[in-house]
């Protein structure tokens, strides 16, 4: 085992090659390969495999055939099976491209995953619907993979349910929404506040981050890493810590996801307004001055404006609003000029001289800096309209789906997109 940590540190798994069927998944191929390697060579069945978040089994297919490769060579089968979680309900967003387009939101694909899995039943066991209602039955945790923490509810959920039971200097936990560009801080946060218990490993480039766990955790500690209860001015501390651990795209993939959850619906209480919105404007500011290689000297005036108008306390919204809608009438044009220019070579409009692996991932989403700082700030308004600190559901309260303020998409930035492609 000690050979692993050494290996998932350099990488090995990179040349994993799972032979599996196809199965349509948001997973990068280096994540399904780590998740492979984990289950075939890492695993040691001191404990359990958890699959938080399946979707339709792109996770669980690699890590069953990892586990069963890891059977074969042991000459034993796994005292658990994998334990895999997921809602199972369609959302409207994944139908026609992840899901057949005859589906409606909220159907169940359960018997898509059933298909996908049919060779590996032996050695799964499905949970369906809400994880934060299911039951753990208290055995060790030796590989957790999260992709299911779309809301602090459920993040608080597992790290009180999984955390305890891991097994120090062994589990792995693979935080797989941890570089993300909105909507995750959460997992920041949880992840950050334990830092005295991970080592960070490895990550994917973009999506996953994977921690060995050194020792075992108080529940005191535990107690403390949730996040629901977690006071504002800790957030701003914890979340400036994290990404002090990466640089490059990646620090900007963390600084839009915090800049989002500044400002987003799902901040909750411990902060004074003012507090967390200097939080939002210096990460803001940090996003304006991307813009300006991009730009041109042309709209660094307009650019300097709206800088300033965001430090200004009490600054009118619709004046506010005006100085955004002022700065995107101009650089729109010049944005999608330079996109133009650099067609087929996009990194290089942040300064990359070349297409790192890194990027190369990045590369494929359709978002620029112009369009993150403008989502931002739309919804910045938008929750300065509505009263700046929101108080969160009380700790372990069920989230809705149908509720703008819990729903794991609707802090998704989607406003403000309108005539910038």
């Amino acid at each position: 085992m000690g050979n692993t940590i050494a290996e998932i540190r350099r990488k090995i798994w990179l040349a994993d090659r799972p032979r599996t069927p196809p199965v349509v998944t948001m997973l990068s191929l280096q994540e399904r390969r780590l998740l492979h390697y984990l289950a075939r060579r890492h695993f040691t069945n001191r404990g359990a495999i958890v699959d938080a978040g399946c979707f339709l089994g792109g996770s669980t297919v690699v890590l069953a055939e990892g586990l069963r490769q890891w059977a074969a060579s042991a000459g034993a089968a796994p005292s658990h099976p994998i334990q895999t979680y997921d809602l199972f309900a369609a959302e409207a967003w994944t139908i026609g491209t992840l899901l057949p387009r005859d589906m409606q939101a909220g159907d169940s694909f359960r018997a898509l995953f059933d298909r996908n899995l049919a060779r590996y039943r032996d050695l799964i066991e499905v949970h369906e619907g809400d994880i934060t209602s299911a039951a753990w039955p208290g055995w060790p945790v030796e590989i957790l993979f999260v992709d299911c923490a779309k809301v602090p509810v459920v993040n608080d959920f597992i790290v009180r349910t999984f955390f305890p039971r891991l097994i120090p200097g062994m589990s792995i936990v693979i935080q797989q929404d941890y570089i993300f560009d909105s909507w995750n801080a959460w997992i920041h946060l949880t992840m950050e506040r334990l830092s005295d218990y991970f080592e960070i490993l490895t990550d994917t480039g973009f999506g996953s981050v994977v921690y060995l766990n050194t020792r075992a955790i108080p529940a005191g500690e535990i107690a403390a890493a949730t996040v629901c209860p977690m006071a504002g001015e800790d957030k701003i501390r914890l979340l400036d810590r994290a990404r002090g651990r990466f640089k490059g795209v990646q620090a900007i993939m963390l600084q839009r996801s915090h800049a989002s959850y500044l400002c987003g619906p799902v901040w909750c209480t411990g902060c004074d307004a003012a507090g967390h919105l200097a939080a939002f404007t210096r990460i803001a500011n940090a996003e304006l001055e991307q813009l300006r290689p991009i730009a041109g000297a042309n709209v660094a005036a307009d650019i300097d404006q709206l800088s300033r108008a965001l430090a200004e306390p009490g600054r009118a919204l619709a004046a506010l609003q005006a100085d955004v809608n002022r700065l995107v009438d101009k650089i729109g044009p010049v944005i999608a000029a330079r996109r133009r220019d650099f067609a087929g070579r996009p990194w290089r409009l942040i300064g990359l001289p070349r297409p790192t692996a890194r990027w190369r991932t990045l590369a494929r989403r359709p978002w620029t800096v112009l369009r993150i700082v403008k989502s931002h700030l739309d919804r910045a308004l938008l929750a300065g309209e509505r009263g700046t600190v929101r108080r969160q559901q009380p700790d372990g309260a069920k989230m809705s789906s149908d509720d703008p303020q819990t729903s794991p998409t609707s802090s998704i930035p989607k406003a403000g997109l309108d005539g910038i492609q």
